[in-house]
């Protein structure tokens, strides 16, 4: 044999890998070992008649971290909620009129469940309903009015039990500004002229008024943002990357609304402590990050996070796989949001937090309330499109009076929590954080077993 073979033969002896024990076969070993049947729900037995001890995710090792490792914790998690699901003792359901929606819920949790152990997958552009559903979160639709197909009540019984209280109107000078602002919006040396003018004519008349204040000061600046950027040269105009989607004239109706002593807002994929604290339930050591998260101040000087917006380019569809991983986030940034103002102050007044989606050119803002067990009721409150032409700038009022109205909305539950005296007992209907599946950049995975 020549020196040349001989050394060829020596590489690729030197280049062999070692064998390694495979460390995710031991842990596959664990999943599902009582091997039961799939549960099924009749007309005879009840969702609370056998109480189980709610599921906790066990502790996760680094290993975990891992793609293929990351699958096998979401089989564990997602089996084992089944379970609870259907022995967990409800205290307190949901009723709309004589029907169960929390019943209703249970068994669609559960069906979600079925499909994936049957070899289903759900995917994020299409069933992202169904994804939250494993994490006890229930998507309502207050926009549409729309009662969930799973929910066995009427329409009209559906619309009666989640219909919120009417916003006010706004005051007298909101529309008259935005008129005069519309008739030369084609002129940007009459806009400039115009906003100075505006400033002149109504600083009396709203100075002494911190809420109407706010709204002009808010009006102003972002009718100026957005007809300075809209008169922009084309080529000078920048892209619609969520950066810029977020620092334009929306993020000063962000910025201007919430200019006020009870409120701090933090800007640029800042890590979540209530999602930090989220995740450390299943075993991860890091938040997620926001694109924007809305602090409370609370007594001594503290802080609590409210309110979580995520951001995508007008350019994602809702519709697509993007799209519904950031409601989906939006979702979980809430629910760890409410979990943490619970395990903070105990359940001695009812938490709520708020949220917000801005994709393919909309804003969607949510609340979401933990009022029944089990059930994290995500509601969608409002749905706004953005603006992207001078043709558009009517948007501009949904959007400034939309955000007022958030913030209102945020207002009158601290209101209520400190205004109403504590009581003696509540029943705590926390449920504990399932995993989620990784995502990287855009590669959004789908969601099966």
């Amino acid at each position: 044999m020549s020196r040349y073979y001989r050394n060829m033969r020596a590489c690729k002896k030197a280049l062999k890998e070692p064998k390694l024990d495979n460390k995710e076969n031991i842990l596959l070993k664990k999943i599902n070992d009582d091997s039961e049947n799939k549960i099924e729900f009749d007309d005879k037995r009840s969702a609370s008649d056998v109480p189980i001890k709610p599921f906790i995710p066990p502790p996760a090792s680094a290993t975990l971290q891992e793609k293929k490792t990351n699958k096998t914790m979401l089989r564990d998690t997602y089996l084992n909620l089944r379970k609870e699901v259907f022995n967990h003792p409800s205290q307190k359901d949901w009723f709309v009129g004589k029907f169960n929606v929390s019943s209703d819920f249970r068994k669609f949790q559960i069906s979600n469940v079925n499909i994936l152990e049957d070899g289903g997958i759900f995917q994020f552009s299409s069933d992202v309903e169904n994804i939250l559903s494993l994490h006890h979160i229930m998507l309502i639709d207050l926009t549409k009015m729309k009662k969930p197909n799973y929910v066995t009540t009427d329409e009209r019984s559906w619309r009666s039990a989640i219909r919120q209280i009417s916003q006010p109107d706004p005051p007298d000078f909101f529309g008259k500004i935005l008129n005069e602002y519309e008739k030369t919006i084609n002129d940007i040396d009459q806009l400039r002229l115009l906003f100075y003018k505006m400033w002149g004519t109504y600083y009396e008349k709203v100075i002494y008024s911190d809420d109407e204040r706010r709204i002009f000061e808010t009006l102003q600046i972002v009718s100026r943002s957005f007809f300075e950027r809209m008169h922009m040269p084309t080529d000078s105009v920048r892209d619609d990357n969520e950066d810029t989607v977020m620092h334009e004239y929306i993020h000063d109706a962000f910025k201007e609304t919430f200019r006020d002593e009870n409120y701090v807002i933090v800007w640029a994929n800042s890590i979540s402590e209530s999602s930090k604290d989220h995740r450390a339930t299943y075993g991860c050591s890091q938040g997620k990050k926001t694109d924007m998260t809305i602090y409370r101040i609370i007594e001594e000087g503290g802080r609590e996070e409210i309110c979580f917006i995520e951001a995508k380019p007008f350019s994602i569809s809702r519709k697509s796989k993007i799209g519904g991983y950031n409601l989906y986030k939006v979702g979980i940034f809430c629910q760890g949001g409410l979990n943490n103002m619970i395990s903070l102050h105990g359940t001695k007044f009812e938490s709520k937090t708020f949220g917000g989606h801005i994709c393919e050119a909309y804003i969607y803002f949510f609340s979401m309330d933990l009022e029944y067990d089990g059930i994290y009721r995500f509601i969608q409150l409002s749905e706004i499109k953005i603006a992207q032409g001078l043709h558009e700038f009517n948007l501009v009022r949904k959007l400034i009076m939309e955000t007022y109205f958030l913030k209102s909305r945020i207002d009158n539950y601290y209101s209520d929590r400190y205004g109403r005296s504590e009581s003696p007992h509540r029943n705590d209907f926390v449920r504990q954080p399932a995993a989620s599946p990784r995502a990287s950049g855009s590669n959004i995975p789908d969601v099966d077993l």
